[in-house]
């Protein structure tokens, strides 16, 4: 029975342990797919490439991919 009970609280602490990684990982996503919204934007008014990347912590070679979509 002892060995059923430690199982049990392995594979629950497992169970834990990958949610917390799966919530994680959702989260960095929303916030950059936030941050990529806010460069479109950015980019529609205008700003200089230097100045969405120091906003939007996104890297300029990232902003310079969306630019053309602008023109579209």
């Amino acid at each position: 029975m002892k060995y059923e009970l430690d199982l049990y609280d392995k594979w629950n602490e497992g169970l834990k342990e990958g949610i917390e990684i799966g919530e994680a990982k959702g989260m960095a996503k929303g916030r950059e797919e936030g941050a990529i919204q806010i460069a479109i934007a950015m980019l529609k008014d205008n700003v200089a490439f230097e100045t969405i990347a120091q906003y939007t912590r996104l890297p300029i070679e990232t902003i310079k991919k969306l630019a053309p979509q602008m023109t579209q």
